[in-house]
This record gives structure tokens, sequence and C-alpha cells, in this order.
């Protein structure tokens, strides 16, 4: 039986460095609230029948809601085998595989990974990007622009060559270098 630390309101309020043993807990009714103040180390499952705030009120009104500050990693998923699986930053990046952040989306894997991927359920994959720089595409490529051009360039980043369309519709093939 506990007595001290009994809030009036119908809820248990640990703080400070305060240990407590074995906390057994028949029945929690819906409208009571347990709150730790400070570290708390759950050594079992914790399952969730309601929404999960983190860090401020569900502005979203979504089961999961986690805010942070912009210059902070706001969530950070890993496992043994990998230090970063996932990682999304408060000001909206995502990193996938690893801590490169260029972009929005980042995607880091081996050197024989295929970074992205997508398939369709009956045509299987039809595009991915592979760390080794190798991009396929299964159907047709729409390159839509004012003058829509296909740029070739060496590792210096030096345009060699293009194949595209100019200002007056008519289709360019062009070498840039001399040889």
């Amino acid at each position: 039986q506990l007595t001290t630390g009994v809030e009036t309101s119908g809820y248990l309020k640990v703080t400070g460095s305060s240990t407590l043993g074995v906390v057994t807990a028949t029945t929690v009714s819906a409208s009571n609230t347990l709150e730790a103040g400070g570290a708390t180390t759950l050594g079992g499952t914790m399952a969730v029948s309601g929404n999960v705030n983190m860090g401020g009120p569900n502005l979203a009104n979504s089961r999961l809601y986690v805010r942070g500050e912009d210059a902070s990693v706001v969530a950070f998923f890993s496992s043994p085998s990998h230090d970063t699986i996932m990682a999304i930053t408060g000001s909206g990046q995502v990193a996938v595989g690893g801590v490169h952040l260029d972009a929005k989306l980042n995607v880091s894997g081996s050197d024989t990974s295929k970074l992205i991927s997508a398939a369709g359920t009956s045509r299987g994959v039809a595009f991915y990007v592979s760390a080794s720089g190798e991009t396929f595409i299964s159907g047709n490529l729409r390159l839509q622009a004012v003058e829509p051009t296909i740029y070739f360039s060496g590792s210096t980043g030096a345009i060699l060559g293009e194949i595209g369309y100019n200002s007056s519709d008519n289709i360019l093939i062009q070498n840039n270098v001399v040889n």
C-alpha cells in the first residue's frame, strides 16, 4: 500500500531519484495517468492502445506524434548489425541505411547495394539505382522540359556530349570533345 506521492487527481507521480520495486497494476482505468519524471526504463513490453505523444501535444491527431527541434535528430532507429537503419531530423531530412545527409531523402549502402528500387506486383522491378551508379529503368523514360536533353559527362563533370531537342524542335546529337 502506497500513501506517499499519490496525487489528489488520481495518479501516481514519481520524481527525482526515487526507486520503486515491483509495481503491479491489475487494472488501470482510461481516466488515470502514469507519469514518470526523468529517465524511465521499462524492462518488458509496453502496449499502447491510444496515441503516443512525444515532445508536445499531438497536433496531427496521429497514433505516433514526435516533435523535436529543427537541428536535432527527432527519431533514430538502429540494430546490433546496423548503426543507422533510419534517422529523421527536425528539418525533415530522412536518412536510410547510413548517416549521409545531402537532401531531404538520403539512402546509403555498400558499393554493391541497390539503394532505391521500385516494383509493381505483376511487372517486377521497374526502376533501381545502385550504389555503383548504375540506374535501371524497365519501360519508358520521359524528359519534360522546354529543351529536353540528356548530358553525358566524365568523372570531372565536364559535358562530353548530349542528345536532345533544341529551340527549333530539332533533334540534336552533339559531341563536345574534339577527336
